[in-house]
């Protein structure tokens, strides 16, 4: 993947602190990228004018940054999935036995039973919708993983002569 930017579009000018943000463009173009194309490594190459190695350095850095924080999201997002589904299942198994208790208690069904009863399907119908939603978000933590993982290039314009 090939960028073209100038030397003062590497940095969002407007946020400085506490720690430096790149330019949207950036975060755009990889994210786009890492969407369409799959593949083991990304190579992101920076066409600019003569760039500092603390610039480049801080590039990097704030890139990582970045991509770190988006990962740490996802992750706890999936964390939270996970703990999900596992309350839905303790919960319909609840509900699954308080069911079958209120029937051998009573002898017959009552509103109340079909309400539990309807409790315990809706759980298991949630665990399902949990986890297509957590597939979803396991493919974008790997595109993440892959931008995260991105070699940063700089090269310099050639000056027309």
């Amino acid at each position: 993947m090939t960028l073209h930017l100038s030397k003062e579009e590497l940095f969002d000018r407007h946020v400085l602190l506490p720690h430096a943000e790149l330019n949207d463009v950036v975060y755009k173009a990889v994210d786009q990228f890492t969407d369409r194309y799959s593949g083991d490594r990304l190579t992101v190459t920076i066409f600019s004018d003569a760039i500092s190695e603390s610039m480049q350095h801080t590039f990097r850095e704030v890139y990582l940054s970045h991509y770190e924080d988006e990962y740490r999201k996802v992750t706890l997002y999936m964390y939270r999935r996970y703990n999900r589904v596992i309350l839905l299942l303790l919960f319909s198994v609840v509900a699954y036995y308080a069911a079958d208790l209120w029937t051998e208690l009573t002898g017959h069904t009552s509103y109340l039973l079909n309400v539990i009863s309807n409790i315990g399907v809706f759980c298991i119908w949630e665990i399902g919708n949990t986890h297509f939603t957590r597939q979803e978000a396991t493919e974008q933590r790997k595109k993440i993983i892959r931008a995260r993982d991105a070699e940063i290039v700089f090269q310099e314009k050639r000056k027309k002569e």
